[in-house]
């Protein structure tokens, strides 16, 4: 049974003069475009184009009353970007120069080919497609980066404005950065409060103060982040007063502690401060929040199934926002730039920096894209970073170009960790050791060799992992680092069962079992993979809870089972795909619907296999209709747990972290086994 022909979602206008041509033309398009506007001659078509406004054209050339040109030079003065394609036979080959003048780039030759011309039309329809999408992906950026700037803003008004004091102090207690309502706390100006030490506002056996020399310069090993003290604060001028002081701890790349943010209260009028204090709180919260909503626009989904690539990350930053920066991004010749990144630090200036970072690579690989080296890419960036962004910060990065036809990965290593590669046949993992050079930003002038770019060669069955090093920097209760060799050896524990695409999660999940601490940093992990299915009897779906229909994904799953000869489990797989993902999509929280949920079939000799993935809540799947409590549940959600049960001959359902991971089994025969 051939498949059924999906539309395209389109308006055409077809000018043709001769009967004949016009109706076989005309009913072809009928049956493949949503619609089809038809015109006699020029004139007309003109009539319809400004009555039907279509996307595309296709017109003859010679015509009565009005010529194919004519009325093209007609159109393009209302809408000089429309897709135009024009019929016409060799006699009219002098009409080719004007219609190239015109900007008519598209033609088909008499007497047309249906095949020809409806691929043709296909083509331009997905340039129309790509456009829309750039355009709105644009306009989603433009609207991060405005939400961005407004938050830094917002926060910047925050720290100045605030009625309580807050402070840094360098290593020796010294006020490096004072805000006015510091300032005015101890009777200065806001300049000249930079010159005094931190314990001249105290007495000789303040706690606070013993407190901050015992820290300064130790490694932070064991000790709480921070500490409060409360006690009185006595002046020169002999004005003395209560205060609350909250201190926080700033680490240097070492962990050593370095720098204090002071944050000091007016205790006298408590209830007063405390209403304050909780408004600072929660004005804090929410930048952090808004913060951590526009950073997720700056990030790729959690699972990219591209042409001929696959893409998986699991990423969680140590408090909201994090420095952890990674991206995959097509170049316009079919290759990929993947890159991943670790910018020093944690919290919101690392976030800040993150975004600003992954804005430059992105406009430094729009730039080069055609002849683009790694290299170039990081001698750039160092040169951009280090004069405007980076002052006491810096860089590690793994930046290169994926080329999936040649199967290799082009790559250059500024400081950062090793690619580790597991081949899922063999269960081999290797650490990829590569030429490497400086982390990015550590001096401002370093020339970055093109001698130093390493090539991979990718194979079909490898996984290719890419990390930062709050993996493999994490330590158990003995305070025992993971180190890169105990990520290899839990790459080695993985099996057959798991998923190519899941396996960040997987060894994730194997970090946390065996007694790993990951919230101290944060914590990145991509997946690098090529494409099988465009061979095998794999498919992927992927669908956007925000934005796809489910039962445009089961219509799909059958068409892909009666193209591989199992139309026997057509109808009952496309059932089975949108009871459950209907019933998944009941249990998406608001949070989670910004991330995919992704279907897999995959055919074997006897059964088929079906895999969904969903970041939602953990739900119980009745494993059978004995399991089911139709007096318990609501008659909808019985009936769809029936229909899932009676439609499987067997289900498994696991949880992987923070995804859901369902697979169900059915069984078949195939005709020439019978």
């Amino acid at each position: 049974m051939k498949a059924k022909f999906e539309k395209l979602e389109l308006r055409v206008l077809y000018v043709e003069d001769e009967d004949v041509v016009r109706t076989t033309i005309y009913e072809m398009l009928k049956r493949r475009i949503t619609e089809v506007y038809v015109a006699s001659d020029g004139r007309e078509g003109l009539e319809m184009y400004h009555k039907h406004d279509p996307e595309i054209v296709i017109t003859d050339i010679r015509m009565p009353h009005m010529d194919g040109l004519e009325m093209i030079r007609n159109i393009k003065q209302s809408k000089p970007d429309i897709q135009i394609i024009i019929t016409s036979a060799h006699s009219e080959s002098e009409y080719f120069l004007s219609a190239i003048d015109i900007g008519v780039d598209k033609f088909v030759l008499k007497p047309v080919n249906n095949r020809e011309l409806f691929a043709l039309v296909s083509k331009v329809y997905e340039q129309l497609n790509l456009r829309q999408k750039a355009a709105e992906e644009a306009a989603r950026r433009q609207v991060a980066e405005r939400n961005l700037r407004e938050s830094q803003e917002q926060l910047s008004a925050l720290f100045e404005n605030v009625v309580v004091g807050m402070g840094i102090l360098d290593y020796d207690l010294r006020i490096i950065f004072s805000n006015q309502a510091l300032a005015g706390m101890f009777d200065e100006e806001e300049y000249s409060v930079l010159s005094h030490s931190f314990n001249e506002y105290f007495p000789a056996d303040s706690y606070a103060i013993s407190r901050l020399r015992n820290l300064a310069g130790i490694y932070l090993e064991g000790i709480k982040p921070n500490f409060r003290s409360e006690e009185e604060i006595v002046l020169d001028n002999g004005k003395r007063f209560w205060a609350e002081i909250s201190v926080s701890m700033i680490l240097s790349s070492e962990k050593i502690i370095n720098k204090f943010i002071v944050v000091i209260n007016n205790v006298n009028d408590r209830v007063e401060s405390q209403r304050e204090r909780d408004l600072l709180y929660n004005s804090l919260i929410a930048e952090l929040e808004t913060a951590a909503s526009v950073q997720s626009y700056f990030l790729p989904d959690w699972l990219c199934v591209e042409d001929k690539l696959l893409f998986s990350n699991n990423y969680t930053p140590s408090t909201n926002v994090g420095g952890d920066l990674f991206d995959l991004i097509k170049l316009k010749d079919g290759r990929y730039v993947v890159y991943i990144g670790d910018i020093s630090g944690h919290g919101v200036q690392s976030a800040l920096m993150m975004t600003a970072v992954k804005a430059t690579i992105k406009m430094l690989v729009d730039n080069v894209s055609t002849h683009l080296h790694p290299s170039l890419i990081v001698n750039q960036l160092n040169l951009l970073l280090s004069r405007d962004v980076f002052q006491s910060n810096y860089l590690t990065l793994l930046l290169g170009v994926v080329d999936v036809n040649k199967k290799e990965f082009i790559y250059f290593n500024a400081g950062h960790p090793p690619i580790i590669s597991y081949n899922k046949t063999s269960r081999e993992v290797k650490i990829i050791e590569s030429s490497g050079a400086i982390p990015i930003g550590w001096i401002a002038d370093y020339e970055y060799d093109k001698e130093e770019e390493d090539i991979l060669l990718l194979d079909d069955y490898t996984s290719y992992f890419f990390y930062t090093d709050g993996i493999f920097e994490c330590e158990n209760k003995e305070h025992e680092e993971l180190g890169i060799r105990g990520i290899k050896e839990m790459l080695t524990r993985c099996t057959s069962d798991n998923s190519t695409v899941m396996l960040p999660y997987v060894l994730k999940q194997k970090i946390e079992e065996d007694g790993y601490d990951i919230s101290s940093d944060d914590f990145t992990i991509l997946s690098l993979n090529l494409r099988r299915d465009q061979n095998d009897k794999i498919r992927y779906y992927i669908i956007n809870p925000m934005k796809d229909s489910s039962g445009d994904v089961g219509k799909h799953c059958e068409e892909f089972l009666k193209a591989k000869d199992v139309e026997c489990l057509s109808f009952a797989t496309e059932l089975l795909v949108n009871e459950f993902l209907n019933k998944t999509l009941e249990h998406i929280t608001e949070k989670g619907k910004e991330s995919v949920i992704v279907i897999r079939l995959r055919v074997y000799d006897d059964h088929l296999e079906i895999t969904f993935w969903d970041k939602g809540e953990d739900w119980v799947l009745p494993e059978t209709v004995a399991e089911i409590d139709f007096d318990k549940d609501l008659d909808n959600e019985a009936n769809c747990l029936y229909i899932i049960n009676q439609l499987s001959d067997k289900m498994v359902r696991n949880r992987l972290v923070e995804v859901n991971e369902t697979k169900f089994y059915l069984f078949y025969e195939r005709e020439d086994r019978k």
